[in-house]
């Protein structure tokens, strides 16, 4: 019969199967997002917490922008970490607009870890009436 093991709280943990001892929780990361749409555009907020602006790049098409790039959270190369919940890793995001929008006039700030995306709309196409004065 084998002896019973007494494990630490910490060492229940990162016995969990979603848990490892140099990952946390095992998950991807990827920036919370959101979305404002105004009658001329959509606002988009993303949270880059510590990324620098070199660290992630933006594409955007007529109907979608793509937010990428990675994160690095690990000071050092150590295995002395207890716990590790900040992940780490490349990021991919890609928002679908139900209104085309004008890629070529995206205008973006980045401050404080936060991206704002400002897209303008590019306007309802199709037939539109004149009016002849």
């Amino acid at each position: 019969m084998l002896p019973c093991l007494m494990r630490s709280p910490l060492q229940a943990w990162l016995a969990r199967p979603d848990c490892d001892a140099h990952h946390g929780p095992a998950s991807r990361w990827a920036p919370a997002v959101d979305v404002l749409e105004t009658p001329a555009s959509y606002i988009v907020f993303a949270e880059l917490p510590g990324l620098a602006p070199d660290e992630f790049a933006v594409e955007a098409s007529a109907t979608a922008i793509t937010l990428s790039g990675r994160r690095r959270t690990r000071e050092a190369q150590c295995d002395s970490y207890l716990r590790l919940e900040r992940s780490e890793g490349e990021f991919s995001r890609t928002l679908e607009f139900a209104e085309p929008v004008l890629p070529g006039h995206v205008t973006a700030t980045y401050a404080d870890g936060l991206l704002r995306l400002e897209l303008p709309k590019a306007g309802r196409h199709g037939p539109r009436k004149l009016e002849i004065g």
